[in-house]
């Protein structure tokens, strides 16, 4: 499914089962179980803020060990610096604020699944298409958008160039 084709995506030289992926809104921990389950993956991180839906996730996720995480805590408190996909089902008022936190916090090579809205500033997507989804638009159909960061690693800071510039001559 999706996960399969995103992690297709990824940088050949890493299998699935060394990439980890993150979701963002993970309710009772679907896409984190799939990811793991189905997807190969070496592990999923959920974030969640219902306390309710994350005890149920991690019931459903009984015996998967560190595999699959679950964590009662804002998307916008996420750690991403480990991410290799992020899936995301967000709402339009913070899509240009995640945004800014993806492209701050994602390594490089990430990819960023985003279900029904598009996520400004990351550039034009990779993949998107209409998937059906009746239980979630009037229509049965809504929007997947894929984004690749499309960027350079960071460079290392040059030390050595800082402390040139802040002497005074």
């Amino acid at each position: 499914g999706l996960l399969t084709k995103a992690s297709a995506m990824l940088p050949a030289s890493r299998a699935a089962r060394e990439l980890h992926v993150v979701d963002l809104g993970s309710g009772e921990g679907t896409i984190v179980r799939a990811a793991v389950r189905v997807g190969g993956y070496g592990g999923a991180t959920g974030y969640e803020v219902n306390p309710a839906l994350v005890a149920l996730a991690r019931l459903r996720s009984l015996g998967a060990g560190r595999r699959e995480e679950h964590r009662c805590a804002s998307l916008w408190t996420a750690n991403l610096a480990r991410a290799d996909v992020v899936i995301v089902f967000g709402i339009p008022p913070i899509m240009a604020r995640l945004s800014a936190k993806l492209r701050a916090e994602l390594p490089a090579h990430a990819l960023v699944v985003s279900n029904s809205y598009e996520l400004p500033g990351l550039g034009r997507p990779l993949v998107a298409r209409h998937v059906v989804t009746p239980f979630f638009s009037p229509d049965g159909s809504g929007p997947i958008f894929v984004y690749g960061l499309q960027r350079e690693p960071r460079p290392e800071p040059d030390k050595g160039a800082a402390a040139e510039r802040g002497k005074v001559t």
